[in-house]
């Protein structure tokens, strides 16, 4: 038993120096405009907030569904739609061109009648180079 014990040891250690932690994953929080570019400086990218489909349960409505929220950029001249949808946590990801982009927010909440000025939507998310 005490041979096994033995020849275990130095198997792990060989296999955990075998594993190195990519260092070179960088993440940037990032709020962009909606009808203009980002202002992120993250390697090159060029973000831009092309459109948002607002469907999300207005604060102080009763709803039947709570809604969604769609938005598509262009990164770096490719397409990227990321939407907030409850239960599809996945839908919040995209990935173009060499990094993954998640939806954390898109700002403001909407209110029951409040007409909300395009110049006031903002997305906040997360870029991820892979």
């Amino acid at each position: 038993m005490k041979a096994k014990k033995f020849v275990f040891i130095p198997l792990f250690l060989l296999l955990m120096c075998g594993c190195d932690k990519d260092e070179s994953t960088t993440s940037q929080n990032c709020t962009i405009d909606f009808g203009k570019s980002s202002d992120c400086s993250f390697d090159d990218l060029d973000i831009f907030f092309q459109n948002v489909q607002e469907s999300r349960c207005p604060t102080g409505a009763t709803c039947v569904w709570e809604g969604e929220v769609i938005v598509d950029m262009q990164v770096n001249g490719l397409r990227a739609t990321m939407a907030l949808t409850p239960g599809e946590p996945l839908m919040a990801f995209d990935t173009v061109g060499g990094y993954i982009l998640e939806l954390r927010s898109v700002i403001p909440f909407p209110e029951l009648d409040v007409v909300v000025n395009e110049d006031d939507i903002k997305a906040e998310i997360v870029v991820t180079k892979e």
